[in-house]
């Protein structure tokens, strides 16, 4: 968490705030799904911080900002409340329109925006804080690629380098749609929030949280009837 220097290993359904940092190693990889039902995947050797998670009027607002490393995003289509969904890199801003796409940031703060399912925007960082006014919008199959202080480049078929995550994008999506069913209420309140059921986990690193942001690991081998109810 902000503020603190000691990282901490994520537990069973713990829960993050804003300004929470994640970190990841060489051997793992950790899946977070957000109360919006949005699933991210941060693959091995990756830095992320949630920059914003919020809820404001009829807009569900996440922000991540990637440092480092390569992440995974399972964004849901709207349908009572619009899901706005963006990836900050030292380089650009990648805005979600309900889709799946990928984020990789390299040592030389390159960034790497590529599409497997519906549409992203892109804009870059011209200096810090600014964003350029040209917006590309890259389709399914697509890619760009941001070096510091540039446009990004013209748009190209997606590499083999971020098309060998395609399979991993396609589990993501298998889990999101387990996960976003409502786990049904013991009580008859109407008004009840829509509650989501995280997997085990195997144990990954990052800060100690407490929060509105679930915790999901990959490479879980037990199987849950995710329509009983939580105890």
């Amino acid at each position: 968490r902000i503020g603190e220097i000691d990282w901490n290993p994520v537990e069973e359904r713990m829960r993050l705030v804003e300004k929470d940092r994640i970190s990841t190693d060489k051997k793992s990889a950790i899946e977070i799904l957000f109360d919006n039902g949005v699933l991210i995947r941060v693959e091995k050797n990756s830095r992320m911080t949630i920059d914003i998670s919020k809820t404001k009027a009829a807009t569900n607002e996440t922000t991540l900002e990637l440092l480092l490393g390569k992440l995974l995003l399972n964004v849901p289509k709207p349908i009572k409340i619009k899901n706005k969904v963006a990836v900050k890199t030292p380089t650009a801003v990648a805005a979600a329109r309900g889709t799946e796409f990928m984020v990789t940031v390299n040592d030389n703060k390159i960034t790497d925006v590529g599409v497997f399912e519906g549409a992203v925007g892109v804009k870059s960082i011209i200096k810090e804080g600014q964003l350029s006014n040209n917006e590309i919008i890259i389709n399914i199959n697509e890619q760009t690629h941001i070096r510091p202080g540039c446009a990004p480049m013209k748009l190209q078929t997606m590499a083999p380098e971020m098309l060998i995550y395609r399979e991993q994008a396609m589990k993501l999506r298998r889990q999101a749609n387990i996960l976003r069913q409502p786990v049904p209420s013991k009580t008859n309140d109407p008004g009840s929030a829509r509650k989501f059921l995280p997997q085990r986990e195997n144990t990954r690193r990052t800060d100690k949280t407490q929060n509105d942001t679930k915790i999901n690991a990959d490479n879980t081998r037990e199987k849950r009837n995710f329509n009983q109810p939580r105890r």
